[in-house]
């Protein structure tokens, strides 16, 4: 690794140090905001708004149990209500309270005031430049990780030799 590429990973390593969870308002946690940031996502993005917890756990890349677990924190934080699909049983669907919808704008204003904060003293030139970066970046490591898969698919096993 060259120096330059070093430094750019460090750089990235720092962002990982910095406390986020004081962005987020009391009693929320980050798996918490995330949760109830998916619901909103795929909500607007559903014709009839129903949002299972396999559609959450699918977009957040966990576990349903992990989702189920969240799921009852916010209930019992009274954010969002669970409903059964009456054609289906095992199909649960949740919807965020008005309670959930006022604590999600809440982080969202927080997390929108911290972001304008980090970028204040950047020029809009730098801005543009900055997101050319970080969107070229992220096109060379999916289409990276994407030709690793391949290669990990179609490798065939090696064979030991026990002597």
């Amino acid at each position: 690794m060259d120096e330059l590429t070093r430094k750019i990973f460090e750089t990235f390593q720092l962002f990982r140090k910095i406390h986020m969870y004081v962005l987020l308002p009391e009693n929320l946690s980050r798996n918490e905001y995330f949760t109830l940031m998916s619901i909103e996502h795929l909500r607007s993005q559903q014709q009839e708004g129903h949002v299972s917890i396999s559609m959450i756990a699918k977009i957040l890349h966990v576990s349903t149990p992990a989702v189920s677990r969240t799921i009852r924190s916010l209930e019992e934080h009274e954010y969002l209500l669970r409903e059964n699909d009456k054609n289906d049983r095992r199909n649960t669907f949740v919807k965020l309270t008005p309670k959930g919808n006022d604590i999600l704008k809440q982080a969202h204003v927080q997390m929108s005031n911290f972001l304008n904060q980090m970028v204040h003293d950047l020029s809009k030139e730098d801005k543009e430049h900055l997101i050319h970066c970080m969107q070229q970046m992220y096109s060379n490591a999916t289409a990276e990780i994407e030709r690793m898969e391949h290669e990990k698919r179609n490798e065939k096993p090696q064979k030991i030799e026990i002597k």
